[in-house]
């Protein structure tokens, strides 16, 4: 997809009483894969992350005075559910899989706008199980500041509140 700035529009949506972003391109046009794959996925992968989500990290980073690393591990946790509950679902699963190690795998850092490391790497850990749910999850390494909101509640991987997660899925 065509998602330079000029070709992208936020929406304000409301649903179910919960607000969500939304957006709409102005020319919905997209670029075959088919050629280069490899090539194209790298090009994708800096179009929306350097191009988009980094400038993103830095102005809200700078305006509410919020670590760097929170706002990524915060897209971590979407990226992760994304390519894990959602994709592999899709007729395509295997080249999302494809994509997913190479977004946390191979991808440099540059092509996130990190001159150094590419910032998944730190966030992509073992899932352990919450022993009251039986769930697996990804223990959060940064506080999401959930509590904050209007519930008062931590998120149920809080660094925080760790306790409740006791052991490794596999064992």
């Amino acid at each position: 997809m065509d998602i330079r700035h000029e070709n992208v529009t936020f929406v304000s949506q409301e649903r179910e009483g919960l607000w969500l972003p939304g957006f709409r391109f102005t020319r919905l046009q997209g670029q075959s894969a088919d050629t280069d794959r490899e090539q194209w996925r790298e090009d994708a992968v800096r179009t929306l992350f350097n191009g988009h989500i980094f400038p993103l990290i830095n102005r809200i980073a700078s305006e509410a005075k919020i670590s760097k690393l929170i706002l990524w591990e915060n897209i971590a946790i979407y990226l992760f559910w994304l390519y894990e509950k959602i994709l592999p679902l899709e007729t395509h699963s295997v080249r999302a899989a494809e994509d997913y190690r190479f977004i946390l795998e191979e991808a440099s850092g540059n092509l996130f706008g990190c001159e150094y490391t590419n910032p998944f790497k730190k966030f992509d850990s073992r899932k352990m199980v919450i022993e009251n749910t039986g769930t697996a999850v990804r223990h959060r390494k940064t506080c999401c500041y959930s509590y904050l909101t209007s519930s008062g509640k931590r998120c149920g991987t809080c660094p925080h509140s760790c306790s409740s997660i006791r052991r490794n899925p596999d064992e």
